[in-house]
């Protein structure tokens, strides 16, 4: 199979791309800078995400498996003499940060994109135009041309493409649905985009579930790694970044007319400071929001985001509908709004608002698996499932995860998927992996649980929810899971305890 490259098109409704519709360079596609660079970190001790449960989960038939090949990679490169890996260790000892796996995912992925590819890996521009954080590692940067020859990274890219082109052909549809929804619904000209950039770079190497977004001048970079599901509405807030920006830039000094709002904005605790310390940015963001509570038909989406401290979200969900039935395209009638913009009704409406407190990195407590009490193991899927969670509750969690997926190939009655899937999100929770664990909890939901499972699996998304601040949402699946026919009483009591802690709607 030759790689595949996507560039993001005006489509047919059929979604196959007829024509270019942004720069020519704007492709969904792997990156062998970024290849390189993961290969080396990970060799070199970069260990972020390597025992997820997503490593184990098996891929379609005569799929390769994409998440199996960061393992693969890592066992290649283990059995090659690289002499220049002892340097390569001790520049990432120097450069690692503590407690922050974001941070040290992220800083490689600065690095790739601020790079040549082989054989050389020069910077891509003066030093001075480039990240910091990708400018300091510059001890790691010089040792990527004799890593690269050393470790046989050309025939290890080589290998890999199968496996990458299998991911790229899962995001392949959904992409360009996405760019075709968003370019019509901002009713956005060709010519806009024929110098700026917009490019999905796809990385196996690095930990699972992960997105980073870049913006650096005209150029927009999103990078995803393997996850359950395709990474879509991540994908989708950068390119709406990518798409509204400009409109920021363009109208900066009407939007900072309004900057006195900023002022109530800073005391939300959840708000991300870079939005605290630039009005502009946070009115722009404030517009993505409205516009993807728009698309998905989610209004309840408005209050959630307001309640983050994105403050003029309401407002712009009011004048979207008077958007969507003038003619003229977003860039012409956005000023339109920044003028409507009222400081005293915003201000106003502000007033009463209680904004959610600061997300809390910490997991809770996830339900025990004895507390599920499955039926005898008379199925090859339930001897398994048996096996699984006694392994968990002794904390073997390697163990426990191998038996749980090998239930789910296993012939079973109705629900004992379902357990497996329950039992992989308790252990991505007690693992701090929350993004893997929603998924897992919500995979658990998606295949036909019996009402123990289901209520619990509502109830731990409800405490995921809270703990992300989304109260409106918890409130949503304690309400769900209550109303489950065959709670468990251990599970509504749970349930009932967090919903009288919720603050009144």
């Amino acid at each position: 199979m030759t790689r595949f490259t996507l560039v993001l098109a005006g489509i047919a409704a059929s979604l196959i791309a007829s024509r270019p519709v942004f720069g020519k360079n704007n492709q969904l596609d792997a990156n062998i800078q970024l290849f390189t660079v993961l290969a080396a970190a990970n060799a070199a001790g970069f260990d972020v995400g390597v025992d997820s449960p997503l490593y184990q989960v098996a891929p379609a038939p005569g799929a390769p498996n994409i998440a199996q090949l960061r393992l693969e990679i890592r066992k290649a490169l283990a059995g090659k003499n690289i002499a220049v890996l002892d340097d390569l260790k001790r520049a990432y000892e120097k450069h690692k940060p503590r407690n922050s796996p974001i941070g040290d995912y992220s800083q490689y992925i600065s690095l790739a994109l601020s790079i040549d590819g082989p054989p050389d890996f020069n910077w891509r521009g003066r030093q001075v135009d480039l990240p910091p954080e990708a400018v300091g590692l510059e001890d790691f940067r010089v040792e990527l041309a004799d890593f690269y020859r050393q470790a046989g990274i050309e025939l290890l890219w080589a290998r890999s493409q199968p496996a990458f082109d299998s991911m790229l052909e899962v995001y392949h549809s959904p992409v360009a649905k996405m760019a075709f929804e968003i370019t019509n619904y901002l009713r956005l000209p060709r010519a806009g985009f024929e110098k700026r950039d917009f490019q999905i770079f796809v990385d196996a190497l690095g930990p699972p579930n992960f997105v980073q977004g870049r913006a650096w001048a005209d150029n927009y970079f999103v990078i995803v790694t393997p996850s359950l599901e395709p990474r879509m509405q991540d994908i989708r807030h950068s390119f709406l970044r990518f798409s509204v920006d400009p409109l920021g830039i363009k109208f900066g000094l009407d939007l900072m007319q309004k900057r006195s709002l900023l002022d109530i904005a800073v005391s939300a605790p959840a708000l991300p400071d870079i939005y605290k310390n630039d009005f502009v940015l946070l009115a722009t963001e404030c517009l993505i929001k409205a516009i993807e509570a728009r698309l998905d038909h989610n209004p309840a989406a408005v209050n959630e985001a307001l309640l983050q401290g994105y403050i003029l979200t309401p407002y712009f969900s009011e004048q979207l509908p008077l958007y969507e039935k003038d003619a003229q395209s977003m860039r012409l009638y956005f000023p339109t709004m920044v003028e409507g913009i009222n400081l005293q009704k915003e201000t106003a409406r502000l007033q009463s608002v209680q904004f959610a407190v600061a997300a809390n990195t910490k997991l809770a407590k996830a339900p025990p698996a004895s507390a599920l009490q499955p039926a005898g193991p008379a199925t090859p899927a339930g001897k398994l499932l048996k096996a699984a969670q006694d392994a968990s509750d002794n904390k073997d969690y390697d163990r426990a995860k191998s038996l749980f997926l090998q239930s789910l190939d296993a012939t079973g009655e109705g629900g004992e998927h379902a357990r497996a899937y329950f039992g992989l999100a308790r252990i991505a929770a007690l693992q701090k992996d929350p993004e893997l664990s929603e998924r897992l909890f919500t995979k658990t939901l998606d295949a036909s649980p019996d009402p123990q499972v289901k209520a619990w699996s509502l109830y731990y998304l409800g405490k995921l929810s809270d703990i992300a601040g989304d109260r409106v949402k918890a409130r949503q699946f304690y309400e769900q899971a209550l109303s489950v026919n065959g709670i468990s009483e251990p599970a509504r009591k749970a349930a009932e305890k967090e919903l009288k802690q919720l603050p009144n709607p």
